[in-house]
């Protein structure tokens, strides 16, 4: 047994006593009969939890590197570059969380991206450190060259993880059928274009400044022309008066005051065809 173990450490397996006697019972053999290539083949595929006795100590700032060779089992991986309900490979900043069967550790790849792994290696995968790793604040500095993938599967954990998978994908294909973008971690919600409303405003009538139709009038225009009309027909009545002597100023003042109101009532008459004008350029510029 003790030689079993000698070996298998050499090759960074460090399995107890009784996983070893675990692996001989999957395999219906005695244990002297093992050899260190089968107890390895069977130990790919079993969760180092139950095998090993680990190799990492306690606390692992006491250490500032982790040697090889080692045999780690990774647990999840994670893409810290993308939302966490939407994870894809790019843009890449893996975490990796590793056990060596006793303890857990959790590895970034803050020096380059470390190869054979990705969003979908399974967890239960077995790796082999390949040179010593950076311990630095409970965490592995992880770069390319320092992990080799040896394989395995572990049934149990590749089930939780496909399973996990899926309810994720059947979670956004239902947000995406129903048009759900209540939740943030989703994204951004997506693009409306604006739709600018068509108003179908009747054409503009050509106004002239000389056109004297009171059709062309407004309601306020025209109440104005009706008061200016009898305005001036007052005016004229005075002047009549004025003529038959009755006034001291005689006809000669009630004609100067017909004036001012022919005069005034031109300078009104201007003015309301300069507002019209004004009003119809004002319309056009609404438009």
């Amino acid at each position: 047994m003790n030689s079993l173990k000698d070996e298998l450490e050499k090759s960074g397996w460090f399995l107890n006593e009784e996983g070893i006697s675990q692996i001989a019972d999957t395999l219906e053999c005695d244990i002297e009969a093992l050899t260190v290539q089968q107890i390895i083949a069977e130990a790919l595929n079993t969760d180092l939890r139950h095998i090993s006795s680990g190799s990492l100590p306690r606390d692992i700032t006491t250490k500032s590197h982790v040697s090889s060779p080692l045999v780690l089992q990774i647990l999840s991986i994670t893409n810290l570059s993308t939302p966490q309900q939407n994870q894809s490979n790019f843009p890449r900043l893996l975490q990796i969380e590793f056990t060596d069967g006793k303890k857990k550790v959790k590895g970034f790849e803050m020096l380059g991206e470390v190869e054979g792994i990705t969003l979908n290696t399974p967890p239960g995968i077995k790796v082999s450190v390949q040179k010593n790793i950076v311990i630095r604040d409970n965490f592995l500095l992880l770069g390319p060259g320092m992990l080799k993938i040896l394989g395995g599967e572990v049934d149990e954990l590749t089930k939780e993880w496909k399973a996990g998978k899926q309810f994720i994908n059947r979670s956004h294909k239902g947000a995406k059928k129903t048009g759900n973008t209540s939740t943030q971690e989703d994204g951004p919600p997506p693009f409306v274009p604006f739709k600018v409303k068509s108003t179908n405003r009747p054409p503009l009538t050509n106004v002239s400044p000389n056109n004297n139709d009171s059709n062309n009038l407004g309601p306020r225009q025209q109440s104005l022309q009706q008061q200016q009309s009898q305005q001036s027909g007052r005016g004229g009545s005075r002047g009549g008066r004025g003529d038959g002597g009755s006034r001291g100023r005689g006809g000669n003042g009630g004609r100067d005051e017909n004036e001012d109101c022919n005069i005034s009532y031109a300078n009104d008459r201007t003015l309301l065809q300069t507002t019209k004008v004004m009003n119809t350029q004002w319309d056009r510029l609404k438009i």
